[in-house]
């Protein structure tokens, strides 16, 4: 049995659009420039997956603490910012947001892949959310299961999500290939516990390390054929 699982913002979704419509609609409400609100939106990101890598927020705590650095970051109260995400998310078409190769990846993985998985972090906004888009966007009937930070009370690179989520499908972890955009919380995290990792870099070459349990891939297409490798190799 081979499970295939995903992270979701900048591998399935793009995280940009999603906060260019949100400064779309934090900038007619605020009367300030799109250009400087999403400047300032994008530090905020980075600056809270570092407080997230390093320990700084908890599962339970990752939504609440990164809104307030948002909303700070903005000079505008908690409130107002869980308005415009409530906003946004709304009226937003999740079809807007997938990258080309994200459903014509999915559904070749199908084949290669008794089970898949969503195994996310959430930042900003809960889980609920990122459910409503992934609906819209036509990636849910794809997938089998959606674990999530703020719902299982573990984040990646915790090697504990990656246990559950293959427990939730009955499949050891040793039978769990992650795909994902980040070194440090997808193939670090996947590979701590004991499953096998893609890495995702759109452009990037295609290539197959099998004594390292991973493959770096340049599109979602190329992930059937890296699975289909890391299985002949790796007995999966």
């Amino acid at each position: 049995m081979v499970v295939l699982s995903f992270d979701v913002w900048n591998t399935l979704l793009d995280i940009r659009r999603l906060f260019r419509r949100l400064v779309e609609t934090l900038a007619e409400e605020m009367g300030s420039s799109a250009e400087e609100l999403e400047k300032r939106v994008l530090e905020v990101y980075s600056e809270a997956k570092r407080l997230r890598r390093e320990g700084a927020y908890t599962p339970s705590s990752a939504v609440p603490e990164s809104r307030r650095l948002m909303a700070r970051a903005l000079g505008i109260d908690e409130e107002a910012l869980y308005r415009a995400l409530a906003k946004t998310f709304a009226g937003i078409d999740g079809r807007e947001l997938l990258f080309e190769d994200t459903l014509p990846g999915l559904e070749r993985a199908r084949s290669v892949a008794e089970k898949v998985v969503i195994v996310g972090n959430t930042l900003f906004w809960p889980s609920s959310y990122t459910r409503i888009v992934l609906d819209r966007a036509g990636v849910l009937r794809f997938v089998d299961l959606c674990v999530f930070s703020d719902e299982v009370g573990y984040m990646k690179p915790d090697r504990a999500i990656f246990i559950e989520a293959a427990r939730r499908v009955g499949a050891p972890i040793e039978e769990l290939v992650h795909v994902g955009d980040s070194l440090a919380e997808d193939v670090g995290g996947a590979l701590s516990a004991g499953a096998t990792a893609i890495l995702v870099r759109r452009g990037s070459s295609y290539r197959v390390v099998p004594e390292l349990r991973t493959a770096i891939v340049g599109s979602l297409i190329e992930v059937e054929r890296a699975v289909a490798e890391l299985m002949r190799n790796l007995s999966l």
